[in-house]
């Protein structure tokens, strides 16, 4: 599971529109990776622009070998802290700043509802057999007036 610039730019487009506030708290479904290789100015960019909201984010807190590395395959989470966000995630495996958690037979506990500006579903929920529970898990942890993103793979994964 993995991210490139186009769902980042639409993060992007969130945080400078107003809707996802600096210091934002985001959580994932499945914990992802990076993967926009060659792509690392749109990374630095990509902080530049997190930083003009929240003095506290550095754009330059990663040398160019770091961001090359975060680029290709580094974790979502890096990036978002690194931009001043809260980050966790849900997954069945572990990860920096993962909560084990299965979609198909956990609720969430009351620590977790309503608690999230943005809740991303990048190719998880394609996994879970429980749509109906993964689903409601998503409305159920993400605030009041937060946001839910949903992107997953369609084109040549039909039987997956």
């Amino acid at each position: 599971m993995g991210l490139s610039v186009s769902p980042l730019s639409r993060i992007l487009y969130l945080h400078e529109q107003g809707i996802l506030p600096p210091g934002a708290s985001i959580m994932e479904l499945g914990a992802q990776q990076l993967y926009c290789r060659g792509k690392e100015d749109f990374l630095r960019e990509f902080m530049v622009a997190m930083a003009a909201k929240n003095p506290a984010v550095r754009p330059d807190q990663f040398s160019d070998a770091e961001l090359r590395k975060l680029a290709d395959g580094g974790f979502m989470s890096t990036l978002i802290k690194a931009c001043g966000m809260k980050y966790a995630a849900i997954d069945i495996f572990e990860g920096d700043g993962t909560v084990i958690f299965d979609l198909n037979r956990q609720e969430p506990p009351a620590d977790m509802l309503n608690h999230y500006d943005l809740v991303t579903n990048f190719g998880t929920t394609e996994h879970v057999v429980n749509q109906y529970l993964s689903l409601k898990t998503v409305h159920e942890i993400t605030k009041p007036g937060g946001v839910i993103y949903h992107q997953l793979p369609l084109g040549g994964f039909y039987t997956h």
